[in-house]
């Protein structure tokens, strides 16, 4: 596969040597279970693994996301993103659109939130879960409808602004299907940044709140659907705040808070705040960003 003229002058990444300084003695494997356990602490779910530090260390990853962000700065106390050796989060928006044309579509996809994160030791021969290139290639490059079939399977058909729902009412297909878009979402914005996802996860939340109109027969069913669709409209609020789209994120953010509160989801409450806090931040609203920040706390 030939390089477009974009991506054959880009510049070669800068390797982050502070990052590869803090840390220290550990191998990649052994640094990025230290990662996912400070994760935990704090009550973020990584999927740090040894590939994800040597890309860091490359300087493949110029700036972590938010919830990366969360965990090195607990791991490091004191040290901003420029301590840790990234490039300022201002400096890198719109990063899709800068590093020009996509990868292969055959390069492999880490999740930054995995069912079960793991601490297994190097070499035990745990693989990583990779999403499948039907759906890689649908969600960047096919139609809506391809997208929805593809990426999202139970989710349902997403025809223009209105999405087409199943016949029955929805349950524990639907329900995964929804936590499924969050993961596949949150990937692809590692690799790919925010700009060309922004609109596709629009309409993916849009049906997300669809089916919790729609109304469940179990109460748990429910109970995931509200969890699901509350963190979808978080990475779609984060999409729509890292290109540029702060009125959009705003909104997003509110949104996932009062799913919060109408289900009772002290959790989900607190990680709409944290983003809003951030949002809030990068904007210029300091005393709203401490506000947010401190309600997210007594969450």
């Amino acid at each position: 596969m030939t390089s477009s003229p974009v991506a054959s002058s880009a510049q070669p990444p800068r390797p982050n040597t502070v990052f590869r300084e803090l840390r220290g003695q550990l191998s990649p494997a052994e640094f990025a279970a230290a990662v996912r356990r400070a994760g935990r602490e704090i009550g973020e779910r990584v999927s740090c693994d040894a590939r994800y530090v040597g890309r860091v260390e490359a300087g493949e990853i110029r700036c972590p996301n938010y919830a990366y962000e969360r965990v090195f700065r607990h791991m490091f106390p004191g040290r901003d993103l420029t301590a840790l050796g990234f490039t300022p989060r201002q400096a890198v928006r719109g990063r899709a659109a800068s590093r020009g044309a996509l990868p292969p579509s055959d390069t492999p996809y880490e999740y930054p939130i995995p069912p079960e994160p793991s601490d297994s030791p190097p070499g035990s021969g745990r693989p990583m879960r990779e999403e499948s290139d039907v759906q890689r290639r649908a969600f960047m490059t096919g139609s809506t409808a391809t997208v929805a079939a593809a990426s999202l399977g139970a989710l349902g058909t997403l025809t223009g602004d209105a999405p087409v729902l199943p016949r029955r009412r929805p349950g524990e297909a639907e329900a995964g299907a929804v936590e499924d878009a969050v993961r596949l979402i949150r990937t692809l914005d590692d690799r790919h940044g925010a700009d060309g996802l922004y609109r596709r996860a629009a309409r993916q939340l849009r049906t997300a709140y669809a089916l919790l109109d729609a109304g469940t027969t179990r109460r748990s069913t429910a109970d995931r659907l509200h969890a699901g669709a509350g963190e979808l409209a978080i990475s779609v609020g984060w999409l729509a705040h890292d290109s540029g789209r702060h009125q959009e994120a705003r909104s997003h953010y509110a949104e996932a808070l009062a799913t919060a509160r109408m289900s009772g989801d002290p959790a989900l409450e607190a990680h709409a705040f944290c983003n809003t806090a951030f949002l809030a931040r990068d904007t210029g609203r300091h005393r709203e960003a401490v506000r947010a920040a401190q309600a997210a706390q007594r969450a």
